[in-house]
């Protein structure tokens, strides 16, 4: 399997754990970075695309928060 660039693709998972009460900060944070778009509004995960404003666009990772981490997932 190969990415649109045609390299190799290497799935990671990275799980942040984060502290009781932190998750609000967390979802803030995330909304407002560049690159990153929420899946929608009432759910706590984001994708990050090549072209954000393209609804089609190369999707490089996701972003989910759960009650006790963030987990995020890359090609």
């Amino acid at each position: 399997m190969t990415n649109t660039d045609g390299d190799s693709l290497l799935p990671s998972t990275t799980r942040l754990p984060i502290a009781d009460g932190d998750g609000i900060k967390i979802e803030r944070r995330m909304d407002a970075l560049a690159g990153w778009e929420r899946d929608e509004d009432d759910v706590r995960h984001w994708k990050w695309k090549q072209q954000p404003a393209d609804a089609t666009g190369t999707v490089l990772g996701s972003a989910r928060l759960t009650t006790d981490a963030l987990v995020i997932e890359t090609n």
